[in-house]
């Protein structure tokens, strides 16, 4: 959806200066020149002024005051991938019943038909500077939250290209993809290699002296990350994520499937990109809204379903999949949607079951889905949890082997690459059985071992303590070893 945007209430925050102790680091507010980095949590981009340039042209400087205590911010329009990208404003505010008041929400792309397999985008870069003045602040640590990465439920894709950020964070229950991270050239000696974690810091960014003080980590520069190769501080990937054809409803917070937070550390400037894409057919909703909130966001699926989900289970039977799932507390809620896969990317609705009404009892529910077993040797079911409003968000994804041959032994790990939570398809000759499961780095050292009593169809792993990098999962059962890749974002 392009120009229906729901509007949303603002959520005030109020952020209190705390001492920073061993048991709880809290960013200050502190101002301070570049070179002695200030921590924020939040930034509020408002009422923007055209300081210089033409407006919504290559090369337009805005000024936007006050984005943080003794802060402004001048978004800079750095370039776009051809003249028929148009920038409509910079800044939508909250007034015309579409986003959020802090966030930067630029409306750009194509205006009357984008014509197949197109590819646009529109660059920008935001600097920090000294309230009033033009000196630059450094930032020690903040984030930028991505949010309604979407389409237009027919064939654009958006995407975002944050350069130079540390790190990505999705939800587990995200539907945005990313590109394979690429090695990055160390601006010291120029040797190109992936980060890892300080181990003077041990990734935190700061260390703790035997009297309880915080100091910041001067062997990776506060960041947490070393180039893995020449062990300089890490500088930071050019990350990109993209969306699906998927069109959610309004710019939503509480549709985690669709947001990126982004974190960057010790740096007086952001560059940034908003694009899209289309497939094998034209659009008209090329023009769209974005939505980027400098500040972090909770995505926790418990949190922030409209519903309380206890438990959502698929394994194969006879007659087809057996869906089945547990819900509680549905209050104000409408439906769900039964969605499969067979890629794990692409989801198509495969039922429509209506929620109970208005109940804080416990509800089981049941569907079968029938005629699938020559449809692909994996399939892929997540649920998809709609309340009265209109918001939705959704379960975990579960995997089913569609195999009868239970010799046939491999295994599959999903989502991936990933940044937190790693599901792990099992062999349906292994299930309850007793397994062991050990991650190694691409170098061969194991970093992690997990004791698996009784196999199931699927076993998640926890894999957010992981540095980023390529990792292969070997897992033990039966006297047989199997391995799978992964890689970590």
């Amino acid at each position: 959806m392009v120009f229906s945007k729901v509007p949303k209430i603002n959520f005030m925050k109020t952020a209190l200066p705390l001492l920073r102790t061993l048991l709880t680091i809290l960013v200050l507010f502190i101002m301070t020149p570049k070179g002695n980095a200030q921590a924020l949590t939040e930034f509020a981009f408002k009422n923007p002024v055209l300081i210089s340039g033409v407006a919504d042209q290559d090369g337009a400087v805005y000024k936007f005051k006050n984005v943080a205590p003794g802060v402004d911010a001048t978004v800079t329009i750095i370039g776009r991938s051809g003249p028929e990208v148009v920038l409509d404003t910079i800044d939508i505010a909250p007034g015309g019943g579409m986003g959020y008041d802090k966030a930067l929400q630029p409306q750009l792309g194509i205006h009357g038909t984008v014509a197949p397999y197109s590819n646009w985008w529109m660059k920008f870069q935001v600097n920090f500077i000294t309230a009033g003045k033009n000196n630059a602040v450094s930032i020690a640590n903040f984030l930028a939250s991505s949010i309604d990465v979407d389409g237009d439920n027919v064939t654009i894709a958006e995407n975002i290209k944050m350069f130079q950020a540390n790190a990505v964070t999705t939800s587990i229950a995200s539907v945005l993809t990313s590109p394979l991270p690429q090695p990055v050239i160390c601006p010291k000696d120029h040797v190109a290699s992936l980060s890892a974690d300080c181990p003077d810091c041990s990734g935190r960014g700061f260390t703790v002296k035997s009297n309880g003080t915080v100091q910041d980590c001067s062997t990776c520069n506060n960041t947490g990350k070393l180039f893995a190769v020449c062990r300089h501080p890490w500088a930071g990937s050019d990350l990109m994520m993209s969306g699906t054809t998927f069109n959610a409803v309004g710019i939503d917070t509480l549709a985690i499937n669709n947001m990126a937070t982004f974190s960057y550390a010790n740096t007086d400037q952001v560059t940034f990109s908003y694009g899209g894409t289309t497939g094998a057919i034209g659009s008209t909703a090329g023009q769209r809204l974005n939505s980027l909130w400098f500040k972090s966001f909770d995505y926790s699926l418990s949190s922030l379903l409209p519903v309380k989900l206890q438990a959502f289970t698929a394994t194969p039977g006879e007659a087809g999949v057996n869906l089945k799932w547990t819900t509680s507390n549905e209050i104000s809620f409408n439906y769900f949607e039964l969605e499969r896969s067979t890629d794990g990317k692409t989801f198509e609705e495969c039922a429509v079951v209506f929620g109970a009404e208005n109940t804080t009892s416990t509800i089981n529910y049941n569907y079968i889905d029938k005629n699938v077993y020559n449809s692909s040797p994996l399939l892929y079911y997540r649920l998809k949890m709609v309340d009265i409003s209109g918001k939705s968000t959704y379960s975990q994804v579960q995997i089913i082997r569609m195999e009868n041959d239970k010799n046939n032994v491999s295994i599959l790990a999903y989502p991936n690459p990933t940044t937190d939570q790693l599901l792990i398809s099992m062999p349906a000759a292994w299930h309850g059985s007793k397994a062991v499961a050990q991650i190694y780095t691409a170098s061969g050292i194991m970093v992690k071992t997990v004791q698996l009593s009784n196999t199931s169809q699927s076993e998640r792993m926890d894999v957010s303590q992981l540095v980023r990098g390529l990792y292969v999962i070997n897992i033990t059962c039966q006297n047989k070893t199997l391995q799978a890749r992964m890689l970590k974002n």
